[in-house]
């Protein structure tokens, strides 16, 4: 059973009334007072004692974007933690022999999880964010029963992931490459991201004109991109897609939403036309990066009219990059610029996998504005309509993040996490690796941002982490950009400032991909389960019976009689 507890905005609470459908559970809209500021939904089956064989399973730990993990329920002082901005709208427990999915069907982009334990007793529940407004729909949480080999956190994961199929949310890899054939020349390769221009990062000037605006700094040209495009093919690499970041007017985050014209100090549109046809001539993809959710007060296609604004009428602002104080654009009020955009990406030859940045990366905000108001799924369905124009002009979309309220509009993530062992809070006793087990086999990704160029870092284990966890290789040309701060994919870093470095980066390339190519077939696959063998030693297991077995130390390992050399992995076929 359960029961829903409103707080109210002068701390007051009440309870409210739960309607029950079998394993279904709604508060009904009308039944949530006015002014409440959060909602709780209190499950019978989310509690546990001290000492039993179980855990929590807790989608994302600390915050967006970062890890699951495990709160086991050992005996521990009272503690409690909240975790918000889950990438997906779920919980679990596994109690003994049995475990439970739960999946929050509506209300579920603005909540909590707050799970902790007190005199003994462990709890978990969602606490849904409403700071005074009226819910947009009814807050629902639907139970899926597990038991025997499903019931753990790998089953959970597949539990979701058979659950996001079967109600149309998304569509595997295999039959969407079948309508659209860039995704099967996708999971066959290496993605090249090549950074070309980029202003300084923080920005000097936060409210930029032309007259103000910091100088552009060219890293790659286009004649130089040609360069690494020409190297590629002379060392006989295949299957690679090219993405060109900071080729837009002002460089990377430079004027947006102005793409165009082309950055003067990298070239010409038309030395990117004939760049464009030298790869399609070589057999690659070649795509660019963009921006549907920022944009900076020095653009000439900015309208105050076209912000995201809050509650308040005021607009939202979100980070501070080359071109300045970004403010969210309403993806209601500017998907003709889009569409605008997608035309002039046609004309100019562009095939492959577009990208927008950000766009499954951060949850998606209400617009408040009086002439194109949306609630935060509305939000996030325009999202979905600017990655779906993407994949059916330019032929696949991509965006920076795993969050899943547009997963039937993307194809690719450019990391699934952001980091792979972020610092756990106290109560977490372990992370563990649920979100590729749902979407491997949906969706092609690189695992996380320390896998980005992995192939030119120290660490041999990152490549290998993101080949265990099913991602495909990501080598960035200037991924660090930043002249103050975090340059959170690594200081290691991918350049071509001199033939010398230029050979270097494509000869990791050639290597990499020579690797990947033995197993991207499986990119077509459901990744089924991730465990560990041994310290150091974890094994991969695809629905079709195939197994990766990876070995991350300094010794050799043997498993089913063959010998795994250190740092390796070796491919085992049912």
């Amino acid at each position: 059973m359960a029961q829903a507890f409103a707080t109210m905005m002068d701390g007051t609470r009440r309870e409210v009334p739960v309607e029950v459908n079998g394993n279904l559970f709604r508060v009904p809209v009308n039944g949530i007072p006015q002014d409440t500021k959060s909602l709780e939904i209190h499950l019978d089956d989310f509690c546990a004692t001290a000492g039993t064989d179980g855990y929590f399973l807790i989608p994302t730990v600390t915050e967006s974007n970062r890890p699951s993990g495990l709160v086991r329920f050992h005996p521990r002082t009272d503690t409690e933690y909240v975790s918000a901005a889950s990438n997906l709208p779920l919980f679990g427990i596994k109690n003994g022999s049995h475990a439970v999915l739960a999946i929050m069907r509506g209300m579920n982009i603005f909540y909590d999880l707050v799970y902790g334990v007190r005199d003994g007793k462990y709890y978990l529940h969602p606490r849904i964010r409403l700071n005074g407004e009226a819910p947009y729909e009814p807050p629902e949480i639907l139970l899926l029963n597990l038991y025997g080999e499903e019931a753990d956190w790998a089953g959970m994961a597949r539990a979701y992931r058979r659950y996001q199929i079967e109600r149309g949310a998304c569509v595997p890899l295999r039959e969407r490459a079948k309508k659209y054939p860039v995704l099967a020349e996708t999971a066959r390769g290496t993605l090249i991201r090549i950074r070309l221009a980029w202003k300084p990062v923080p920005p000097p000037v936060l409210e930029q004109t032309p007259e103000t605006e910091p100088p552009v700094f060219a890293a790659v040209t286009l004649k130089r991109c040609g360069e690494i495009i020409e190297e590629c093919h002379r060392k006989g690499i295949r299957n690679l897609e090219f993405s060109i970041v900071g080729w837009n007017i002002g460089g990377h985050d430079g004027r947006w939403p102005d793409v165009f014209p082309v950055e003067p100090k990298i070239g010409t549109e038309e030395e990117l036309k004939a760049l464009i046809r030298k790869a399609k001539e070589y057999g690659y993809l070649f795509s660019n990066h963009a921006n549907a959710i920022g944009s900076y007060a020095i653009s000439s296609r900015r309208k105050e009219s076209m912000l995201l604004r809050d509650r308040d009428g005021k607009p939202c602002n979100g980070g501070q990059w080359g071109g300045g104080q970004s403010s969210q654009l309403c993806p209601k009020a500017t998907h003709h610029l889009r569409v605008e955009d997608m035309e002039k990406y046609v004309e100019l030859g562009f095939r492959g996998t577009q990208y927008y940045d950000a766009i499954s990366m951060i949850q998606p905000l209400p617009c408040h504005h009086p002439d194109h108001p949306l609630n935060p799924r509305e939000t996030g369905e325009w999202r979905g309509k600017t990655l779906a124009l993407a994949r059916e002009k330019i032929g696949a979309s991509a965006s920076e993040g795993g969050m899943d309220f547009a997963i039937g509009c993307f194809d690719y993530a450019l990391y699934a996490i952001f980091e792979l062992n972020p610092k756990r809070p106290e109560i977490c006793d372990e992370y563990v690796p649920f979100w590729y087990i749902v979407y491997h086999g949906i969706l092609t990704y690189n695992s996380f941002c320390e896998s980005v160029n992995g192939m030119v870092k120290k660490d041999p284990d990152l490549m290998l982490r993101n080949l265990e966890y099913g991602g495909r290789p990501l080598a960035y040309f200037y991924a660090k950009f930043m002249h103050a701060g975090d340059n959170w994919m690594g200081n290691e870093d991918m350049c071509c400032a001199t033939d010398e470095q230029l050979r270097f980066s494509v000869d990791a390339i050639a290597k990499t991909q020579k690797l990947f190519e033995t197993i991207s077939d499986l990119q077509y696959e459901f990744l089924d389960e991730i465990r560990i063998l041994a310290p150091g030693i974890e094994s991969s297991r695809y629905a079709n019976g195939t197994t990766l077995v990876f070995n991350c130390t300094n010794a050799e390992y043997v498993h089913c009689g063959k010998r795994i050399a250190p740092h390796s992995f070796a491919r085992f076929d049912r």
